[in-house]
């Protein structure tokens, strides 16, 4: 059984890889430098909306807060990590916040569905870093506009917790009494019981 079922899938308030790492049980403020590339999580998505974030502080730069629905997974197993409806991606927000704005001209409905694998590499030599590190972000599947199909959503979710889905009743011989339809065996029964009240009187 998926280890997701039998446990609470916590929702946060946002993911982002210091929210992530923090529920994987990794202090970013204690890695070893240099910090050695690690991949992190695998993040899904569709992103429904975007809104820039202005940093107040002055020392950092304008971030990107996208809202929608979202999943961090563990890279490895699949395991969910947590649930959210907002997220921030770095090094990819800018090309996902210009993707959305030029689909939802064209449609004010669009969304963007996306699969982020989300990491940590050495900071180049030549970009002094004071954490050691930089984030890296590999796309899993091209980049595209949504067009969720719930239903197909929910098999392919049934499918990953073992559910099996139920074939439809086996074909009859179109010349055997089981072929008769519901209507036409109902048809029978109402004619056959008038007959009996007729030979009844």
């Amino acid at each position: 059984m998926n280890s997701a079922s039998a446990s609470v899938i916590p929702f946060v308030r946002k993911i982002t890889p210091k929210a992530v790492a923090e529920l994987m049980g990794i202090n970013l403020l204690q890695l070893q430098r240099p910090v050695a590339p690690r991949a992190l999580y695998d993040l899904w998505g569709t992103v429904m909306a975007a809104v820039i974030k202005q940093d107040k502080t002055g020392t950092k730069q304008d971030s990107v807060q996208f809202k929608g629905q979202f999943q961090a997974t563990h890279c490895d197993t699949g395991e969910i990590i947590c649930d959210s409806g907002v997220c921030f991606i770095p090094v990819m927000d800018s090309v996902l916040y210009t993707a959305l704005k030029n689909a939802q001209e064209a449609d004010s409905k669009a969304r963007i569905a996306i699969a982020f694998r989300v990491g940590m590499r050495t900071a180049p030599a030549d970009k002094p870093s004071m954490t050691g590190y930089e984030w890296d972000v590999q796309r899993l599947i091209p980049q595209t506009e949504s067009k969720d199909d719930p239903i197909a959503r929910l098999k392919a979710l049934a499918g990953q917790y073992g559910v099996r889905t139920l074939s439809g009743p086996p074909a009859s011989d179109p010349g055997s009494d089981a072929a008769v339809s519901p209507d036409a065996a109902t048809a029978a029964e109402v004619s056959e019981s008038q007959s009996s009240r007729r030979k009844a009187r």
